[in-house]
């Protein structure tokens, strides 16, 4: 919740406060201390000042403030840790990844206003994904989990939906079960092909994602319904499967591309790492981009903006993304077997890696 107005009268600036639940941010803001001084205050560190402790504690009993787990230890003792398990695939441990890097620190963000901690839990090279997250489980070292890159048919959801465990999704997998997630909009590439047209590309490629993972799949979907949208049909000659994430994959996967007898006059990245690595393959073989060929994304991370040429993309909203992750894992901690879906959609930037398509292209 944030505050809406100030009350400045006598010269006391205080926020006035909607009617839902009070977070950490208001008591800090209301304290005017940091969040991370309020945290500590509010659970008893003893690095914290007793001035600032006092501030604290007054400010969270006049707004009212008490954590979701906090309340519930009232009634059951040592039921909570106040915190929050993130946990990732083993072929997801690169921490180089602009996306992820940034998903997490907003999710970081976005705990330590509610009073909770973040801990990251993941396989070990030679165990299967779902292994640490039951290590986890049984010890009790969190109070719910987070669930990123998720797989097709994700073994966590069956264990953790088994377990009545709470958790959150980022993405839709194909798994069964009643459980909280945020997804991408069903029209996510909708809007990236509808610029594509508009420049007159028919001939449109697509470098997917690597198979096997929730996200891959649907993505893959969206594409396909948007040029059927657009009237156009999905030539499977021009959709190559990445065999990573990562820049090299999308490296890869746009030389498959280049060697088809009529290669694409556009290609969709499905994020912009392979986009990336797309234009750097381009680059090696003299073609000019958007001239000869247009090159979209998808995330918008940072490097997007600054590499030649600039990147057209779709942006997710990712400091959005980790706050509606850590709010509705809140909400399946107060409710566990409670089931709901929050669509979040994407914003075309358009930028200089998208252009008219080539004179010399053929129509069809």
């Amino acid at each position: 919740m944030v505050a809406e107005a100030r009350n400045t009268a006598n010269g006391d600036e205080r926020p006035t406060l909607s009617s839902s639940r009070p977070t950490l941010r208001d008591v800090a803001e209301l304290a005017g201390l940091s969040v991370t001084q309020t945290s500590r205050a509010l659970n008893g560190h003893s690095d914290v000042a007793n001035d600032s402790r006092l501030r604290a504690e007054q400010a969270a009993q006049e707004l009212g403030y008490v954590p979701n787990l906090a309340a519930r230890r009232l009634k059951d003792p040592g039921s909570g840790t106040q915190t929050i398990g993130v946990t990732l695939t083993s072929t997801t441990q690169r921490f180089s990844d602009p996306f992820l890097g940034d998903l997490l620190s907003a999710m970081v963000d976005e705990v330590s206003c509610h009073g909770f901690e973040m801990h990251l839990f993941s396989p070990t090279a030679d165990e299967e994904p779902v292994a640490a997250l039951e290590r986890s489980v049984r010890h009790k070292r969190a109070d719910g989990y987070v669930l990123l890159r998720l797989e097709s048919d994700d073994q966590r959801v069956s264990f953790l939906s088994d377990a009545h465990v709470p958790f959150v999704t980022l993405g839709r997998p194909q798994t069964k079960g009643s459980y909280r997630r945020v997804v991408g909009a069903e029209d996510s590439l909708d809007s990236a092909v509808s610029h594509l047209v508009d420049l007159g590309h028919q001939r449109v490629g697509a470098i997917a994602l690597p198979p096997g993972y929730a996200i891959s799949d649907r993505r893959l979907i969206h594409f396909t319904k948007a040029l059927e949208r657009h009237d156009l049909t999905a030539d499977e000659s021009l959709i190559t499967m990445a065999d990573s994430f990562q820049e090299d994959g999308g490296r890869t996967a746009m030389e498959k591309l280049l060697g088809h007898r009529q290669p694409p006059t556009a290609v969709i990245g499905f994020n912009d790492q392979l986009a990336i690595g797309a234009l750097a393959a381009l680059s090696s073989r003299g073609l000019d981009v958007p001239g000869d060929i247009s090159v979209i994304g998808f995330d918008d991370v940072s490097l997007a903006r600054f590499i030649t040429p600039t990147l057209t993309t779709l942006r997710q909203p990712v400091d959005r993304l980790g706050q509606l992750l850590i709010q509705q894992l809140l909400a399946a901690i107060d409710d566990p077997e409670s089931d709901h879906e929050v669509v979040v959609k994407p914003e075309l930037m358009i930028r200089e890696s998208t252009g008219p398509r080539p004179t010399a292209a053929t129509a069809n």
